[in-house]
């Protein structure tokens, strides 16, 4: 029984990660060059400590309702039509946004990195390019929410190890040529407050917290676990990664 929680737990945990960690990692080391790596770090903690206060609240509320309840279903229960109706823009606006931007940099990284692996970049054929790569990106996205969310679970198992194995082989490689010192050179804590929504972004994991709810069966001790340890994981990645680009 405790091995079967413990597995169900690292699984939760990872789907936190996997959903918090992402492209908006590409764009932090540019974004917070001019506050500097102490400035960033404060904004680090308090935008973790928010999200996970707020991730966790959201759980409470989600415990008030019976069954599957989901983010719009429960914001019309507790505020009303136009809550639901603001619910409803917020979230469309900041899912199409993200899927945009992914969709974006899969369909790029698709179209340079496939035709390599596949030995077509000297004779590509006409019909491979990015708005093929998209179609099939999108289709395949589609198809893993159709399979269902223990499908999802399984498959997110196995991207965190590939995104793990390439992490440690990257921060192996550049840490040997880190130079502490260098992160006192830079020190701007108000420069440090343009970068708030930015990082607030990168610990995004809450939108999933209905879902986790239900796949765990509502199990708020494990849950409880499963939010607190599935957002210090990336706050700890996010950390050693300012600390050897910057």
């Amino acid at each position: 029984m405790y091995k079967n929680r413990f597995i169900k737990c690292l699984a939760g945990i990872g789907l936190v990660s996997g959903t918090t960690i992402g492209a908006g990692t590409l764009a932090l080391p540019t974004s917070t060059a001019i506050p500097g790596f102490f400035p960033t770090l404060l904004i680090f903690l308090c935008a973790w400590v928010f999200m996970t206060i707020g991730a966790l609240l959201l759980l409470e509320v989600n415990q008030w309702f019976p069954g599957e309840k989901d983010l719009i279903s429960m914001s019309y229960a507790t505020l009303g039509k136009w809550g639901q109706a603001f619910a409803w823009v917020s979230y469309l606006l900041l899912l199409y946004g993200l899927i945009s931007a992914y969709l974006a940099a899969l369909g790029g990284w698709f179209v340079m990195v496939v035709p390599d692996l596949l030995g077509l970049q000297m004779h590509k054929p006409i019909w491979f390019g990015f708005d093929q790569a998209l179609t099939v990106i999108a289709l395949g996205g589609a198809l893993l929410l159709y399979c269902g969310m223990s499908v999802i679970d399984r498959v997110n198992r196995y991207f965190m190890l590939v995104l793990v194995a390439c992490y440690a082989i990257l921060i192996w490689m550049v840490a040997p040529h880190v130079k502490p010192a260098q992160l006192l050179t830079q020190s701007n804590l108000l420069a440090a407050q343009a970068i708030l929504p930015l990082v607030l972004t990168t610990f995004g994991f809450a939108i999933i917290i209905p879902s986790l709810n239900a796949y765990f069966k509502r199990d708020v001790p494990l849950l409880k676990q499963i939010i607190l340890w599935g957002s210090l994981v990336p706050l700890f990645v996010y950390i050693v990664w300012e600390y050897c680009i910057l």
